[in-house]
């Protein structure tokens, strides 16, 4: 690894100030995530300085040829002053030799990365009320989870019930709003340990401490805040729970709830649901035209 200094801009080594790929340089998210960039370029001005400063510098990047499109754009990024001088790290590749590939995605993508391809051209830049009925659409179905709420006496039935993953609530915010057009913050209001009586299998009941977290979210989606508090027990149950909450009530996710509940077979010995329920037909995306 050899490092040289250069007074030149180099778009490549701008280190973005906000957004999911905050901290990271343009060169790195580009290798991983191209789309991401080509999006920031062309997305509609931004409002603050560090947004304009982002979108200057990915505009240069790909009309360097790095991005194989020109987005337009001069290249100069206001206010930046690791323009004037970068250092640029290349990585030694032997004569001849070619980078590995970025790995591919499983043939069955988890739900945050089914919700990130079903991409939004234009980011929208208020809480209009198609952005809101974009918000509600329902879920493609791989991106939903089951769970046993309840079991039967004898173990073998569970009662299912549908949920999302915090990650798939974030990619629905980032596909219909962008990156930057959300942010959330976190409050915790209670963290306590306490002891509670549970009924063991054999009937017999036990005393077990139990950790017990609060944790208020804000969630701010176009300059509309609302919040929701989550519990859980540890940290990042609680967090997921307030930030889940907080984005129903922009109408994310909200439909599962009127899902209907069923009950289907149940592994007591591996704790899992040995059938996928089946959504009925409203609860599933309308078919593109």
């Amino acid at each position: 690894m050899s490092a040289s200094v250069t007074n030149k801009f180099d778009p490549a080594s701008f280190v973005l100030p906000l957004g999911k790929y905050k901290g990271q340089t343009i060169g790195t998210v580009a290798q991983q995530d191209k789309g991401y960039l080509k999006w920031l370029a062309q997305r509609v001005s931004p409002k603050s300085e560090t947004g304009k400063q982002a979108q200057a510098a990915a505009r240069a990047f790909l009309s360097s040829g790095n991005g194989n499109g020109h987005t337009g754009g001069n290249g100069h990024v206001p206010g930046n002053g690791r323009a004037k001088q970068t250092v640029q790290a290349q990585a030694t590749v032997p004569n001849g030799a070619k980078p590995k590939p970025e790995p591919q995605p499983n043939s069955e993508p988890d739900g945050a990365v089914v919700e990130e391809q079903r991409a939004t051209p234009q980011m929208p830049t208020s809480l209009t009320p198609e952005v809101g009925k974009a918000l509600r659409a329902p879920f493609d179905p791989r991106a939903i989870g089951w769970k046993a709420q309840s079991t039967s006496k004898d173990k073998r039935r569970a009662l299912a019930v549908a949920y999302v993953d915090a990650r798939v609530v974030a990619a629905r915010l980032d596909r219909v709003v962008g990156p930057a057009g959300w942010h959330d913050s976190f409050t915790v209001l209670r963290d306590e340990t306490r002891e509670v009586l549970v009924t063991m299998t054999d009937g017999k009941q036990q005393k077990r401490r139990v950790r017990e977290v609060e944790v208020e979210c804000a969630l701010t989606i176009l300059g509309v805040a609302k919040t929701d508090v989550g519990m859980g027990e540890d940290m990042k149950s609680a967090y997921s729970d307030a930030f889940k909450r907080a984005a129903v009530k922009f109408g994310v996710a909200r439909y599962i709830y009127g899902l209907p509940k069923v009950w289907v077979d149940y592994d007591p010995a591996h704790k899992r649901l040995l059938e996928t329920p089946q959504l009925p037909a409203w609860a599933n995306p309308k078919p593109k035209k």
